[in-house]
């Protein structure tokens, strides 16, 4: 990793949290190894930091176990840290209930001769193909193939509030206006009204073998896929089914 490892340890290369709190945590044996060295300078001797966040980050994705979709990226560790170079290979270890996304704490020990410890934050990010907007777009636009698509993104931040599937795009509407690039997420999204309360449908009823048809009313607005209740026109008996267009409502056989 080279000139490129030697960059990323003496500054964040991403995650904005990691620059804002890039913070060391040494145990005291750590700090005591680092005092008694601190009156000689061979750097053979230390520890290279660029091997601790390599350590850091081969671990996380190693116990991750998909390392196309995850990447782990070692925060700030302080280039005027010595830590007795370790004789044994060193041990990358994680506190019990850490999460793999988003911000967590690798700790790496040394078990040789002079045994340390220490902890660095590491950025794990979690990449997915999710749905993003294509261009800027008003609230209230009526969601078409063209205004969106697929892009990869680090879903580590968002808490699940992403889609990944055009279906649930299509023929929604806009809760509020989206920017280009934006990850699109449930509550972006509203459906748009199929079948208005009053409205004369026809109820559809099959079993596979037997399909009936009948008028009914609506007594509730409903968008494609959403369940509504209908009064059979007919028998004025009311029944729940599933909006499928503009003017058919499928019920369930008894």
């Amino acid at each position: 990793m080279g000139q490129d490892r030697a960059r990323h340890v003496t500054r964040p290369r991403t995650a904005p949290e990691i620059r804002r709190r890039c913070v060391i945590f040494l145990t005291a044996a750590a700090l005591a190894a680092s005092a008694a060295a601190a009156g000689e300078d061979r750097p053979a001797d230390w520890q290279p930091i660029e091997e601790i966040a390599d350590a850091a980050e081969a671990f996380v994705s190693t116990v991750a176990g998909n390392p196309d979709s995850v990447v782990a990226t070692a925060g700030y560790l302080d280039p005027r840290l010595k830590l007795s170079r370790c004789t044994t290979p060193l041990e990358p270890f994680m506190r019990p209930g850490s999460r793999l996304s988003g911000r967590t704490v690798v700790g790496i020990r040394c078990t040789g001769a002079n045994p340390w410890k220490v902890y660095l934050p590491v950025h794990v990010g979690v990449f997915q193909d999710v749905i993003v907007a294509r261009r800027s777009l008003p609230r209230g636009h009526l969601m078409q193939a063209g205004d969106f698509e697929l892009a990869r993104r680090d879903v580590s931040g968002l808490a699940g509030e992403y889609l990944s599937a055009p279906d649930d795009v299509l023929g929604r509407r806009l809760t509020r206006s989206v920017t280009e690039g934006l990850v699109l997420a449930s509550p972006l999204l509203q459906d748009q009204t199929l079948i208005s309360k009053g409205q004369m449908v026809t109820l559809n009823a099959a079993d596979g073998t037997v399909e009936i048809r009948m008028s009914g009313i609506a007594i509730s607005d409903g968008g494609k896929n959403q369940l509504i209740r209908v009064r059979n026109a007919t028998s004025g008996k009311i029944v729940e089914g599933r909006v499928r267009s503009a003017s058919v409502v499928e019920v369930m056989l008894p």
